[in-house]
C-alpha cells in the first residue's frame, strides 16, 4: 500500500496538482506547477522557469521587468496583486489629474518625452520660448506636481518681465498687458518680435535698427508722429552737401530719401529731375554743379559747367578747331572721364587697327579738322614714296593703299594679302622677301610656273640629272613650296627602293646605278647589278613564256624585285 500511495503522489506532481493533504499557498492557478518548481526543490531558480506573465492580465514591460516578484507580489495568493498604478506608486498629482497614468507615463520612465503633443491638449500649446521651459517655471505651487488652475494669460507669469522692461518702459508709458498685442508666444526670447507694421508704420531701412528710445522718446507711443520732418528737423537744418534750409528744399523728405534707405544719405534718386547722374556725374559732389547751394534753375547743358574744360582742351584744341560746344556729339554723358570718349565713327571713318592708338594731331594737323581726307594716300604719302621693299614709286603701284593695306591692321608692313593675286605664298615662298621673285621692281606680269623662277635649280640638278627631255618642267610633280629637297617623287609607284624593300638604299646609291640613260629614265638596266651568264639563265628560264635575256624581261617577271 505504501508503494501505491507513493506512485499516486508522484502522478500527481507530474500533473501538476498539489500532492493530497499538501496546503497551496498560491490560491487558484491555471498553470502546472512545475512552470515555476522542479521536483529537486519547491525553491524557484527564476533563470529556469517557463513562466510566461504576458500570459496574465498584466503584461511585463518597461522597468516593470526588472522588478522583483515581492516588489509587487506581496502575499503569494497572485491574484490578490492589484493591476492599478495608484496602488503601488504614489499619486504625486494628488488625482487632480485623473487615475489614468498612461496618459501621460508609459512602463519605460516616469519621464514625458512627448510632454509638446500631451500639452496641446490642454488651454496653452507649447510653442516658442516656453517649448524648452521647465514644468516647474509656470507650474509654481505650494504643492508641487500640481497643473490644475495654473492661468494661461501672459501677464499671469511674465509680470516681474513687463514692470522690469525699459526699452520701452511698459509699466509708465501704459503699454497694454496683453502682451500677444507686441510678442508672439512663437518667439524663442522674450524681446525682438513686435511687428511694427501693426501700427502703420512698418519699420524699414536705417529704422528697423534704431532703438525704440530714438522716436518714443519720454515713453510716448501714442500720438507719435509719422512725418520724417518732426523726427529728423536737426539733420534737415544740418545738412550742408546739399545745404537744405539755405537751398529751400522741402521738409517732405520722402520726395529725396527712401524710407527703405538704410543711411540719412545718399538716396536721392536724381532722374526726378530730368537730368540722370550717369558716368563721372554719379559720383561727383553736389556741389560741384550746385554751386553755392542753387538748385532751381540748373542748367542741364554740358557747356554751362564745363566751359573750362572745353577752353583748356588742347588735344584736339576745341576752341582754334571751331568744334560746336554741344559736347555730347562728341563725349558720352555715361563716360567715367571728359576724354576718350568720342566716337570716330560718326565723321563716317572708323578708327581701327594704328589708327584707333593714334593721337589726333597726326592725321588733324594744325587743328584742322573738316574737310580732312579720308583716303590713305592724302595722309600717307610719305610712307608710300618711301617704301623700298618693295619700291612702290619705281613699281608704278597704285595710291589705293587698301588694295594691298588693310586699315585694321596693327602696323603699316606685312599686312598685304598675297593670295588675291592668285599665288599664295606657302612654304619657304612666305619667308621670302618681294625682291627675290619680283626681280627690278616688276609686278605686273609675274609668271606663277615654278620652271620660270627655278630653272636654275632644275638645271644644276644631278641626281637624278633633270635636263629637259628627260624630267617634265612642271616642278610640282615632285616638289612642294616647302623646300626644293627632299623630293616627293614616289618611286615605289614604279618600283620599290625604299627602306625595308629588296631594293634598299645601300644596294644602290644614285640614280645612275639603274637608270644608265641620263637623258631617258625609261630605260634601266637589271643586269648592271645582277651579273648573270645568259646561258645559265637561259636554261633555268627554258619553260617561262616570254622569256629573253634583257631587263625589260626581268622586270615583267619582277616588277616589285623579288624572287619568283
Amino acid at each position: 500500500m505504501k508503494v501505491v500511495a507513493g506512485c499516486v503522489c508522484l502522478l500527481m506532481i507530474a500533473w501538476g496538482c498539489p500532492a493530497a493533504g499538501q496546503d497551496n499557498p498560491h490560491g487558484e492557478l491555471s498553470v502546472s506547477c512545475n512552470a515555476c518548481h522542479t521536483t529537486d526543490s519547491w525553491r524557484v531558480d527564476l533563470s529556469a522557469i517557463t513562466f510566461d506573465h504576458g500570459h496574465t492580465s498584466f503584461p511585463l514591460a518597461g522597468q516593470h521587468q526588472s522588478v522583483p516578484c515581492r516588489q509587487c507580489h506581496a502575499s503569494l495568493t497572485f491574484s490578490a496583486a492589484p493591476g492599478r498604478c495608484a496602488s503601488c506608486h504614489e499619486d504625486i498629482h494628488r488625482g487632480e489629474l485623473g487615475m489614468s497614468c498612461d496618459r501621460c507615463h508609459t512602463p519605460q520612465s516616469w519621464l514625458v518625452p512627448d510632454m509638446p503633443r500631451r500639452h496641446a491638449q490642454t488651454r496653452f500649446p507649447l510653442t516658442g520660448f516656453h517649448l524648452t521651459a521647465q514644468c516647474e517655471q509656470c507650474h509654481v505651487s505650494e504643492q508641487k506636481h500640481q497643473y490644475v488652475g495654473v492661468s494661461a494669460e501672459c501677464y499671469a507669469c511674465h509680470r516681474k518681465d513687463y514692470q522690469a522692461t525699459v526699452a520701452p518702459a511698459h509699466a509708465s508709458s501704459g503699454i497694454s498687458t496683453d502682451c500677444i498685442l507686441c510678442h508672439s508666444s512663437r518667439a524663442i526670447s522674450w524681446g525682438g518680435s513686435f511687428d511694427h507694421a501693426s501700427t502703420g508704420f512698418p519699420l524699414a531701412g536705417a529704422h528697423a535698427t534704431a532703438a525704440c528710445g530714438a522716436c518714443h522718446t519720454a515713453n510716448r507711443f501714442v500720438g507719435t508722429p509719422r512725418d520724417c520732418y518732426s523726427c529728423h528737423q536737426s539733420s534737415y537744418t544740418a545738412t550742408t552737401n546739399p545745404p537744405h534750409a539755405a537751398a529751400g528744399f522741402s521738409t517732405n523728405c520722402e520726395q529725396c530719401h527712401s524710407a527703405t534707405a538704410a543711411s540719412w544719405t545718399g538716396s536721392f534718386n536724381h532722374t526726378q529731375t530730368g537730368f540722370a547722374l550717369t558716368g563721372i556725374h554719379a559720383t561727383a559732389t553736389c556741389n560741384a554743379c550746385h554751386a553755392g547751394g542753387r538748385f532751381k534753375g540748373t542748367p542741364t547743358d554740358c557747356y554751362s559747367c564745363h566751359q573750362a574744360d572745353f577752353t583748356a582742351t588742347t588735344n584736339p584744341a576745341h576752341v582754334a578747331g571751331g568744334f560746336p560746344t554741344n559736347c555730347v556729339q562728341c563725349h558720352a554723358a555715361t563716360a567715367v572721364s571728359w576724354n576718350a570718349s568720342f566716337d570716330h565713327t560718326q565723321t563716317g571713318f572708323s578708327l581701327t587697327g594704328i589708327h584707333a592708338t593714334t593721337a589726333c594731331a597726326s592725321c588733324h594737323p594744325a587743328n584742322r579738322f573738316k574737310g580732312t581726307p579720308t583716303d590713305c594716300y592724302g595722309c600717307h604719302q610719305a610712307d608710300f614714296v618711301a617704301t623700298n621693299n618693295p619700291a612702290h614709286v619705281a613699281a608704278g603701284f597704285p595710291t589705293t593703299c587698301v588694295t594691298c593695306h588693310l586699315a585694321n591692321a596693327s602696323s603699316w608692313n606685312a599686312s598685304f594679302d598675297h593670295s588675291t593675286t592668285g599665288f599664295a605664298l606657302t612654304g619657304a615662298h612666305a619667308t621670302g622677301s618681294c625682291v627675290s621673285c619680283h626681280a627690278g621692281n616688276r609686278f605686273a606680269g609675274t609668271p606663277t610656273d615654278c620652271y620660270s623662277c627655278h630653272s636654275a635649280d632644275y638645271t644644276g640638278a644631278t641626281n637624278p640629272v633633270h635636263t629637259p627631255g628627260a624630267f617634265p618642267t612642271t616642278c610640282v610633280t615632285c616638289h612642294t613650296t616647302t623646300a626644293w629637297q627632299p623630293s616627293t617623287f614616289n618611286h615605289t609607284t614604279y618600283f620599290p627602293i625604299s627602306a625595308g624593300s629588296t631594293h634598299s638604299p645601300g644596294r644602290w646609291s644614285t640614280c645612275a646605278d639603274c637608270h644608265t640613260n641620263p637623258t631617258n629614265y625609261a630605260v634601266f638596266s637589271c643586269l648592271n647589278c645582277h651579273e648573270h651568264v645568259q646561258t645559265t639563265m637561259d636554261s633555268r628560264h627554258a619553260r617561262v613564256s616570254g622569256y629573253s635575256y634583257d631587263s625589260q624581261a626581268c622586270y615583267r617577271c619582277h616588277p616589285r624585285g623579288s624572287g619568283g
